[in-house]
């Protein structure tokens, strides 16, 4: 529960409000009578437009422009080219997060064991908190001691991530190396709380757990750590991101987030190419729709986006059964109508392919609600997922409407990306 629950915001009056605008422009005047603006600066640089300071945790809020506008629509796609850069140099940079994972110096160990989990888990950095005025949630640079635990099991070595993520969103997840049984372990991938390590990453994962034993138990100086003791004691955001920054100019964690997120919906978006149910998958909307929120499904687990299951979701659950049955009545009665004398047969069998039709929707339909019940798609598709790979999926196969993937808010804010995007992007 975060400490400041239920305290009252006070009103924002002008006198709060700082505004930024061009220097050769006239700053907005102010509405109300006998008010004025507290400062009028001119930050070129930026593309808010106003801040004032939160009067119950006394940070800065900013406003910023629609996200329609021309030149949110640059900064998005400026953050996707700059995934899209990473991309290209990936595999150097794992070839030194490797090397860096068994570095005799303390800093650049533990620097870069980090690291590989914010590349393969897509765990966010994390920054220091006070946690007398903020919720007690971490990420990777601030993992404690009581956030992990090590064990094995029949495959090898398993590490157990169990914290309080962005938003107080709980992050339960073990990481561990994929069953030779197949069945195993496509029977595991369905647990949204177990990963996998890559293919090719078994002797990475192997040092990284010695390493984690390594900081789990002991500090540099020989002391047993505590529980709330920190696992990367060494290691804070600021001297991660400037780590990234000697990697790659302009790197940061939430780069590899961001590339990770939409690398994953691209590989899992076309899979459909080469799918032995192809056909059936883009035989309606409601099937091509489903494959879809399936690959959309897999960033919001690698990202741990969930949200609150509904009060009413068995209700609606219930109401989904209750309307399946009629149309099954209906189609019993229309098959049993079939057999009657003087029947018109070719009416009757195209209303029974339509009742079919209805059921196999209906039964589709529900089983996208229960399988995202407690999982939040838009985060992803808002903040990670480059909106060109949707767009080109979307041309691409079956010319599938984008607005069933994009509700208008959407579209607006990535009207730059549909104007850019074709099926070959």
């Amino acid at each position: 529960e975060h400490p400041k629950m239920g305290k009252v915001k006070g009103v924002i009056a002008p006198e709060n409000l700082s505004m930024n605008c061009a220097l050769d422009a006239c700053p907005p005047k102010c509405p109300l009578p006998g008010h004025a603006w507290q400062s009028v600066c001119h930050k070129e640089e930026t593309t808010w437009l106003a801040f004032y300071r939160d009067t119950i945790n006394g940070e800065f809020k900013y406003i910023f422009l629609s996200a329609g506008s021309s030149l949110k629509g640059q900064s998005d796609r400026e953050k996707f080219e700059k995934a899209r850069e990473l991309g290209k140099v990936v595999g150097n940079i794992r070839k030194k997060i490797t090397s860096g994972l068994r570095s005799s110096t303390s800093v650049t160990m533990q620097q870069n064991t980090a690291l590989w989990f914010i590349d393969l888990l897509a765990i966010r950095a994390g920054n220091e908190k006070d946690t007398a005025e903020e919720a007690d949630t971490v990420g990777c640079c601030s993992l404690r001691v009581e956030h992990i635990t090590l064990g094995r099991d029949e495959e090898g070595p398993t590490i157990m991530f169990n914290f309080l993520g962005k938003d107080s969103i709980e992050y339960k997840n073990t990481l561990k190396l994929r069953p030779d049984d197949e069945d195993k372990a496509l029977e595991l991938e369905d647990n949204p709380q177990i990963s996998f390590v890559r293919h090719g990453e078994e002797e990475n994962f192997a040092q990284v757990f010695k390493n984690m034993e390594r900081l789990v138990r002991k500090s540099d100086n020989g002391k047993a750590k505590k529980p709330t003791d920190d696992v990367f004691d060494e290691l804070t955001t600021s001297t991660l991101n400037q780590y990234l920054k000697e990697l790659m100019p302009g790197l940061t964690a939430k780069v590899f987030r961001t590339f990770n997120a939409s690398f994953t919906l691209d590989q899992e978006l076309y899979k459909l190419e080469d799918h032995p149910r192809k056909k059936e998958f883009m035989k309606t909307d409601t099937t091509q729709l489903k494959f879809y929120n399936d690959a959309n499904y897999q960033v919001a687990i690698l990202c741990n986006h969930s949200r609150a299951v509904s009060k009413t979701f068995d209700t609606q659950m219930e109401k989904m059964d209750g309307k399946k049955d009629e149309i099954v009545k209906e189609l019993n009665a229309a098959k049993k109508s079939l057999k009657e004398k003087g029947a018109d047969k070719e009416k009757i069998k195209k209303k029974i392919t339509q009742l079919e039709e209805r059921i196999h929707k209906h039964e589709t339909q529900k089983e996208i609600k229960q399988k995202l019940a407690g999982v939040a798609l838009g985060t992803s598709k808002l903040n990670y997922l480059d909106p060109r790979i949707t767009v080109a999926w979307c041309k691409k196969f079956g010319d599938f409407a984008l607005s069933k993937v994009f509700n208008k808010t959407l579209q607006t804010k990535f009207k730059w990306a549909i104007d850019e995007a074709d099926e070959n992007f």
